[in-house]
């Protein structure tokens, strides 16, 4: 499912690349955290849980960049 939903926000973004690949690998790093909370009850600290609300937000602001212009 990695591939196929690379390959569309390839389509959707073609105009600039980098958004795809950071915003790929923040996405790819935050669901294997969730997974690993949820399904093999790991611990977050409060750093952690710090890092993932940054990387929503800078997800949420480079694709805002992209809609925007």
């Amino acid at each position: 499912m990695n591939i196929y939903f690379y390959l569309n926000a390839h389509k959707a973004f073609s105009s600039n690349p980098t958004v795809v690949f950071a915003g790929m690998n923040y996405g790819v790093i935050l669901l294997g955290t969730l997974i690993g909370y949820f399904y093999f009850k790991e611990k977050l600290s409060k750093l952690n849980v710090l890092g993932l609300l940054l990387s929503v937000i800078s997800i949420g602001l480079l694709i805002y960049s992209q809609l925007s212009s």
